[in-house]
């Protein structure tokens, strides 16, 4: 039997050498989801964290690992997960608690590069905490949790910038709030407005 022409918007049947093919039709990307998206943030943020602070190998992680059965790298993981949603910050080692610290919020500085309508932050330097927590939100009041986390920067490889390749458009507010290793974070930034096209 022979087929030629598409079905619908999805399946196109054509002739070749071999006979006849059919070919569905790629589907569009959904966009990542906002929860997916910070998960994925703070896990490469603490493979970064864990010899960056030596956090491993320390027999208290791994007395842990060994108790939950699992890995020192996926019990630092999994307690650095706990800590950011109880508004805590990293540990080195979790006995810890950390102590309370309330400096200056950091200040943000947002630009657009010539040509483009993609959003560049920044945050003040040199950084006066240990790593920084950038958040978006479509209101001025929106929470810094992961719902609207976007990025986490850190001081240890110079300034950084964050470029937000989100497709946006309308008005946007982002805000930050600045961590210490062991300690408290900062007041959350005030939130600055941008209105893309």
């Amino acid at each position: 039997m022979l087929a030629a022409g598409t079905i619908k918007t999805g399946l196109t049947f054509r002739r070749s050498p071999r006979g006849t093919t059919g070919t569905r039709k790629p589907r569009h990307p959904h966009p990542i989801p906002d929860a997916l998206r910070a998960n994925t943030i703070l896990v490469a943020f603490c493979h970064w964290a864990i010899p960056i602070y030596s956090l491993l190998p320390n027999a208290t992680w791994e007395a842990r690992a060994k108790r939950n059965h699992t890995t020192p790298t996926n019990e630092v993981i999994r307690t650095e997960f706990d800590n950011f949603n109880s508004n805590l910050s990293i540990q080195t080692n979790p006995l810890i608690t950390p102590s309370e610290v309330a400096p200056d919020p950091p200040t943000l500085t947002i630009s657009i590069r010539p040509g483009s309508s993609t959003p560049i932050i920044t945050a003040d330097w040199p950084y006066p905490f240990d790593y920084l927590t950038l958040y978006r939100s479509a209101n001025p009041s929106g929470p810094t949790d992961l719902r609207n986390l976007i990025a986490i920067l850190n001081p240890y490889t110079g300034p950084v910038e964050h470029e937000d390749r989100y497709d946006l458009h309308g008005t946007v507010y982002y805000s930050a709030i600045g961590w210490y290793i062991d300690a408290g974070h900062t007041p959350t930034a005030t939130p600055y407005a941008l209105t893309l096209p």
